[in-house]
């Protein structure tokens, strides 16, 4: 498998993280992993499967709160935009809760977007791109430095929480909670060492802790994801 990913200049690093290509010759099972991140996703080799249904073409996939198991039925050629968490909403203006948990075809979104995505990427995502709530990117980065306590990240930024939890539902696709547990999840898949003290760096109460959520993001233990080999989830990872 060849993986590449490369972080856009300008404007869209405040919204995009990074713009990645994949390619692999053959097929097959894989389990991908919520990461607090909505994207666009554009195939140029064989159809992927979900849950019997074979994805579109061009597709945006909103917020993962649990795991994704996919099929490659062939040969792998994909473009992706992975968007930083609320960044998908100033370019499609649409709620980001009705794409929560699932995928959807971009000409069914934005067919106009799809057309734009064959030229240039970045171009096409510097011509639609509206201002956005600086609140919630502050909000959000406050969550990705480690912070857990939710009303400390409204009273930091002088917002309501109730008020937070509207805009996350609708920029974001998920409660500010549930965002910051699922940075915290990603930071267990990139780290090393002990469950105990990995649990500990990680901000989790105890290893117990540690195992429950992960079981909950990934559907099995840790053990049991770490025995075996996941060759797009890893690449996403950084494994």
């Amino acid at each position: 498998m060849e993986y590449r990913e490369f972080v856009p200049e300008g404007p869209l690093r405040d919204h995009v993280r990074c713009i990645w290509t994949m390619r692999a010759a053959g097929g097959g099972l894989d389990r991908l992993l919520p990461d607090g991140t909505c994207e666009i996703v554009l195939n140029r080799g064989d159809p992927f499967r979900h849950e019997g249904r074979l994805q579109p073409r061009a597709m945006v996939v909103g917020q993962m709160p649990r795991f994704m198991d996919i099929e490659a039925t062939g040969a792998v050629d994909l473009v992706g935009i992975r968007f930083r968490p609320g960044g998908l909403y100033p370019f499609l203006r649409a709620p980001m809760s009705e794409l929560t948990g699932t995928w959807a075809d971009l000409r069914d979104v934005d067919r106009g977007l799809v057309r734009a995505l064959d030229g240039d990427p970045e171009a096409a995502l510097l011509a639609r791109l509206r201002p956005a709530d600086g609140a919630i990117a502050a909000a959000v980065a406050r969550i990705e430095r480690g912070e857990q306590r939710i009303d400390r990240v409204a009273k930091g930024l002088g917002i309501h929480p109730r008020r937070l939890e509207r805009a996350f539902a609708r920029e974001v696709g998920l409660p500010p909670k549930a965002l910051a547990r699922i940075i915290r999840f990603q930071g267990v898949l990139r780290g090393t060492g002990e469950w105990a003290a990995l649990a500990q760096a990680c901000g989790y109460y105890d290893q117990a802790h540690l195992i429950r959520d992960f079981k909950e993001f990934a559907g099995e233990s840790p053990t049991a994801y770490f025995g075996r080999r996941h060759p797009m989830s890893d690449a996403f990872t950084g494994a």
